[in-house]
């Protein structure tokens, strides 16, 4: 099959203790991929949210007209009680998975809201000569979630010590759709309970990209509809900020200007820094004159390292 196109899927979550400052980011996210989506064609993305904050997340994104923007009752995606009772990153595993059934494009990127765009971005940045475009890591990386997904799948062994890194990435919809029956065919018919079973413990669970990972790699179509991992990445680098471990003599635009090919930058919320400070901190990257920049060829100019 060739992959021709790619839209995107947003899980977000306005409430509980640790969203407090989701709905800002949620906002930069979009307005980063508004400044810097270049197609001529809107970006088509699906925010899913809980039905009852689906207003408040129409309100919060407002119009953008280059942005094709839909909004999804988490419910039509994991309506089963067992996904449901989970929480947190546990739940948005199953939205990132099974968004595949909606899907209306051969692939779809997913993103959160710990995730900003930071170069211009079209289609062709992540579909290509009928192939998606992925990042990729060791499996060494996580070894609990390649184990825990070769399990669920009844494949103990791997075929490769290659497999997807984290979000954001790129799925393809065919395969993404293909997992659960794949779950079920192991496990006795029941892929929901057996994926279940394996996402309660955060370091010995299948995850999005594991699972399809390893799925492709046991039937061969990976290679078929992904690119071939080339070890650049395009969703990921070094400016990655995960922890506030991280934060003393963190330099993102420094460390940006060393991986042109890069779109997107995360900055995890758990690192502690206001979206005020990090919209003023990222400002370069977030606007229309660091686009054109971007585009000429040059290089960012380096920002002053953040402090905690």
């Amino acid at each position: 099959m060739s992959i021709d196109s790619i839209e995107a899927v947003l899980p977000v979550r306005l409430s509980g203790e640790k969203e407090r400052l989701t709905g800002e980011r949620f906002v930069m996210l979009l307005d980063s991929l508004s400044v810097h989506w270049i197609d001529p064609t809107p970006f088509r993305i699906t925010v899913v949210g809980m039905g009852p904050e689906l207003p408040a997340l129409r309100q919060l994104a407002g119009r953008r007209p280059n942005l094709d923007l839909h909004f999804l009752d988490e419910r039509e995606l994991i309506g089963d009680w067992r996904i449901q009772n989970l929480i947190g990153w546990y739940k948005q595993m199953y939205i990132k998975l099974l968004f595949a059934r909606v899907c209306a494009a051969d692939a779809y990127i997913y993103l959160d809201a710990d995730v900003l765009c930071i170069r211009p971005l079209g289609a062709s940045h992540m579909v290509r000569d009928g192939r998606a475009i992925a990042d990729w890591e060791s499996k060494d990386v996580h070894p609990g979630w390649w184990a825990a997904s070769r399990a669920v799948l009844g494949h103990p062994n791997p075929k490769s010590n290659r497999g997807l890194s984290v979000t954001p990435n790129v799925l393809t919809r065919d395969l993404a759709r293909a997992v659960p029956a794949a779950v079920a065919l192991a496990n006795g018919g029941d892929a929901i309970g057996a994926l279940v079973a394996r996402s309660l413990v955060w370091d010995q669970c299948w995850v999005e990209n594991a699972v399809y990972t390893e799925l492709g790699q046991i039937t061969g179509e990976l290679e078929q509809v992904l690119a071939p991992d080339d070890g650049r990445r395009r969703y990921h680098s070094e400016a990655d900020l995960w922890s506030p471990a991280q934060l003393e003599g963190w330099s993102p635009l420094e460390r940006l200007a060393r991986e042109p090919l890069v779109r997107f930058l995360v900055v995890q919320s758990t690192a502690g820094l206001e979206p005020a400070h990090l919209r003023q901190l990222l400002a370069p990257l977030l606007s229309p004159a660091g686009q054109e920049r971007d585009e000429l060829g040059a290089p960012y100019d380096a920002a002053p390292a953040v402090r905690p």
